[in-house]
């Protein structure tokens, strides 16, 4: 896959274009989206794009059934990363790419987001941050970083397993809080500790995040003991949970 790039001067002249569209202008992007966008892609942009299209179309039916907007993020969310992973060798090293991200959004799948986080009518129509603006808050690259943050013992079954039960704030406060940086292993075995913690606290994983990151500033959790399992499970008992 030869990954494209739309930079952030791009999408915001894009987004400010799309914003200032009439309504029925704008009603007539809408169709281009559904229907006339893959003609101006590359074969493996469409066939991503027909991927992601299906996936998302069987993760809006959770919503539907009345499960709850989670489950259809995390459905989804699932689908795309075994999918980029499996059919696209996409790694976190391309995952960080902020431009790659842009380009799927708003060239491939502009209608997926849109749909997600439409911002109403007129000028505020288009949520900039999750198009495009916010690095850490762009929709499909949140999903993507959320489940290999998450990753369990390289099985989507065993992932999905322990973040069944978390929910939409869950998403951003993972990919929001890293710090300096992501210390992958860390994370992961966070994830897995959450999935067992008394949640009488609605912002437990918030507040052992940020704890987390304070406690990064002094300590190397790598070297707290002979695996970070200890350490983590001092960030959880320092909150009761």
């Amino acid at each position: 896959m030869m990954w494209k790039t739309f930079s952030r001067l791009d999408a915001s002249t894009l987004s400010e274009e799309w914003n200032s569209f009439t309504a029925d202008k704008f009603n007539e992007l809408m169709e281009y989206w559904e229907t006339g966008i893959k003609a101006n892609l590359s074969a493996d942009y469409l066939e991503l794009r027909r991927g992601l299209i299906k996936l998302h179309s069987d993760a809006s039916a959770i919503v539907v059934s009345g499960i709850g907007r989670y489950q259809s993020d995390l459905s989804f969310g699932i689908g795309m990363y075994k999918m980029l992973r499996d059919e696209y060798d996409m790694n976190s090293c391309i995952a960080s790419d902020d431009d790659i991200w842009r380009y799927i959004q708003m060239r491939v799948v502009p209608d997926i987001i849109f749909e997600r986080w439409s911002e109403g009518e007129g000028k505020n129509r288009i949520n900039d941050s999750r198009f495009w603006r916010d690095p850490r808050r762009m929709w499909l690259k949140t999903l993507w970083w959320y489940i290999h943050l998450s990753l369990q013992n390289e099985s989507l079954e065993e992932t999905k397993s322990i973040l069944q039960h978390n929910g939409s704030d869950d998403i951003s406060q993972l990919v929001e809080r890293s710090g300096s940086g992501y210390r992958i292993e860390l994370y992961r075995s966070i994830m897995r500790r959450y999935s067992t913690a008394d949640r009488s606290d609605g912002k437990l994983l918030r507040k052992v995040l940020k704890l987390n990151v304070i406690c990064c500033a002094t300590v190397e959790p790598l070297f707290a003991s002979d695996d970070i399992i200890e350490y983590v499970e001092d960030l959880f008992n320092y909150f009761g949970a």
